[in-house]
């Protein structure tokens, strides 16, 4: 995965989810505990377009990236970035909108939860604002990691199988990949029994019973791509 593209998404999931939790905070000095607790509206704070740019971005470069890295075994065309973009677009079209959906509803019942703790720990709104305060900063960060590596991990190897399948398309050679797994104690066991499996193309790797084109895949359920490291790795058959 890009690093830099890792640092800078995750910076900005971080300023997202700070801007809502200020924003609720605005809503509990303008309001009582209660009646906030009772009906907690969490703004978007340019989620949707934050999500969309991400798409935008990763899924254009890993394309290239991944149609230059074939080229050297046929043609020397240089890919262009750009006419990836609409494939980002569909990709947010397609999903996009319930990935900010199911992200706002997790900051929804996390809101609910610290609020619901902080009314039983404390009985002035000061103390409890200021305990809410500190762990809404506390889950930014793990939450803005969570998320960026998440994303790019889903819209990376979308981009690098269609980079993948414009070189098959335009030189007709016969493109192969294999299932990359980071293998250490955190990689989940069905990621590691997938390591190495070696597909063409048009074909899926199985992990975890499920059937899957590339890691990340937006088929995959949840539990086999949050915070997955792994990666389709390409080569021309011989």
């Amino acid at each position: 995965m890009n690093t830099s593209f890792e640092e800078k998404y995750t910076k900005a999931f971080q300023q997202v989810y700070q801007q809502q939790g200020d924003i609720l905070l605005q809503q509990i000095d303008s309001n009582s505990w209660d009646a906030v607790q009772a009906n907690i509206t969490i703004n978007d704070s340019g989620l949707q377009s934050l999500l969309n740019d991400l798409y935008q971005e990763a899924v254009s470069h890993a394309a290239a990236k991944t149609q230059r890295s074939l080229i050297q075994y046929n043609t020397k065309n240089e890919p262009d970035e750009r006419q990836y973009e609409q494939y980002a677009t569909e990709l947010f079209a397609a999903i996009g909108m319930r990935h900010v959906f199911a992200m706002l509803d997790h900051s929804r019942s996390l809101v609910q939860r610290m609020m619901r703790n902080a009314r039983k720990r404390f009985d002035s709104v000061p103390e409890r604002i200021d305990y809410f305060t500190r762990l809404w900063k506390e889950s930014t960060v793990y939450r803005a990691q969570t998320a960026s590596e998440t994303e790019l991990l889903i819209s990376t190897e979308f981009g690098s199988d269609l980079g993948a399948q414009a070189f098959q398309l335009s030189t007709n050679q016969i493109v192969m990949k294999q299932w990359d797994a980071t293998s250490d104690m955190h990689t989940r066991s069905s990621h590691a029994t997938a390591n190495g499996q070696w597909q063409r193309l048009q074909d899926q790797f199985e992990v975890g019973g499920y059937k899957a084109r590339y890691p990340g895949d937006v088929f995959l359920p949840l539990k086999e791509k949050v915070r997955c490291r792994c990666f389709a790795k390409y080569t021309v058959e011989k």
